[in-house]
């Protein structure tokens, strides 16, 4: 079943890469919210990217890799990243490796204007883990002085993702509670519930003061009724 559905993403993606051509012009969700940035004048001359949470680099990676001049893409997986590096493209590198431990324990040493944390749906995955919860700001470190930074937000509540893919023993009940107790503390919110879109960028704005970086665009694009990107130009501020 894994493969039927990898190589229809393949397929899918193939046929999308075509239609973005003349005369048909398909954007995609990340297309626009690319271009949303550089419309604003702050997407990076020349981008080097790193992307967490590749996956096999069909559902994001190959539909923004024309816009870099690189991208460094992480999977742990390496059932898929055996895929990834199948279809890859030419100016993409597929680490295989756990991406949110190489962020927080400095084995990533390059710099990037652009950071891409496609975080899986469900949380908590892994070893624990809880959305993009556990690279930030560690991720912050990793950027260039000025960079662009984009990510998913959670437009559904927990509850009914976890109805929705039939998670309903003891153990997957423990595991929602976790995430919202988690989400609670993240996000300040005392119900732990999902917020409005424009509710997530006050959100980030306020944090992001905290950890010393400056706001200077923000946009947002929804990906489905469950799940969105958020995009913000940042700044570090140097004291």
């Amino acid at each position: 079943m894994a493969f039927l559905r990898i190589y229809k993403d393949w397929f899918v993606a193939k046929i999308v890469t075509l239609l973005k051509k003349k005369p048909f012009h398909l954007r995609t969700h990340i297309d626009y919210l690319v271009l949303s940035v550089k419309t604003a004048g702050f997407l990076p001359k020349n981008i080097i990217a790193l992307e967490l949470f590749g996956m096999y680099g069909l559902y994001l990676t190959k539909h923004y890799a024309y816009y870099c001049d690189h991208i460094d893409m992480w999977e742990i997986d390496p059932n898929y990243v055996r895929y990834a590096k199948k279809f890859r493209e030419p100016n993409v590198t597929i680490i295989q490796g756990d991406s949110v431990s190489a962020v927080r324990n400095g084995t990533i040493t390059k710099k990037y204007n652009f950071l891409m944390i496609d975080n899986p749906l469900i949380s908590p995955y892994g070893d624990g883990l809880t959305e993009h919860f556990d690279v930030m700001p560690q991720i912050f470190d990793l950027a260039d002085n000025s960079f662009i930074v984009i990510f998913n937000i959670i437009l559904a509540e927990p509850e009914s993702l976890y109805e929705e893919y039939h998670f309903t023993s003891e153990a997957h009940q423990k595991k929602l509670f976790t995430w919202i107790e988690k989400r609670k503390v993240f996000y300040q919110n005392p119900n732990g519930f999902t917020l409005k879109p424009q509710e997530y960028v006050k959100v980030y704005e306020s944090k992001f003061k905290q950890w010393g970086l400056d706001v200077e665009f923000s946009a947002y694009q929804p990906r489905s009724m469950k799940v969105g990107f958020l995009a913000f130009a940042l700044k570090k501020r140097h004291i």
